[in-house]
C-alpha cells in the first residue's frame, strides 16, 4: 500500500470558532396591503432573510420580484411595526437601484449594522416581528412581508 490513512486527533473547536447564526425570515406576496392610501394589492413580491453572526452586525438578502419591480428604478427598503407606519430615516434598511436588465426580479444583499436579526442590543433594531417594505421611487408601498419576520 503506497499510502498509508493517518489518524487525526479529534480537536474540538471553541464556541468563537462554530458557525452558530441566528436567522430571522419572511415572505413579500400580494395579499399585503399596499399603495399610496393602503388601498390596493402589493405589486413587489418575493422574500427577506436576516443572518446574524454577532451582536455587532447582520447580514440581509432581498429578492424583489413581481410587476411593481422594474428596470433602472430605485427602491427604498424599511423594517416597520406594521405595512403602514409611517417611513422614518432610521428605519430605512437601504435604498438600492434595479439593474437595467432582468429576467426574474433582482436580489440586494448587505450588512446592516443598525439592524439586528434576533435579540436585545442597545441601540440596534431587532428585525424579528417587524415588517419589511418596499417603496419605489415615487415613495408608494409596493410590497410588504405577508406577516412579521420570523
Amino acid at each position: 500500500m503506497p499510502y498509508s490513512l493517518q489518524h487525526a486527533p479529534r480537536v474540538e473547536m471553541p464556541a468563537q470558532g462554530r458557525f452558530l447564526t441566528t436567522s430571522t425570515t419572511g415572505t413579500l406576496d400580494d395579499s399585503a396591503i399596499c399603495g399610496a392610501a393602503g388601498a390596493t394589492g402589493c405589486t413587489a413580491t418575493g422574500n427577506a432573510m436576516f443572518d446574524q453572526f454577532t451582536t455587532d452586525a447582520a447580514k440581509y438578502s432581498i429578492y424583489l420580484t413581481g410587476s411593481g419591480v422594474e428596470v433602472s428604478k430605485e427602491y427604498k427598503i424599511y423594517v416597520l411595526a406594521t405595512c403602514t407606519t409611517a417611513v422614518s430615516d432610521a428605519a430605512k434598511l437601504a435604498t438600492v437601484t434595479s439593474p437595467f436588465f432582468m429576467i426574474n426580479g433582482f436580489r440586494l444583499s448587505g450588512i446592516s449594522t443598525t439592524f439586528i436579526a434576533k435579540g436585545t442590543v442597545t441601540g440596534k433594531t431587532e428585525v424579528s416581528g417587524m415588517f419589511i417594505a418596499v417603496y419605489n421611487d415615487a415613495d408608494t408601498l409596493i410590497g410588504c412581508t405577508n406577516v412579521a419576520m420570523s
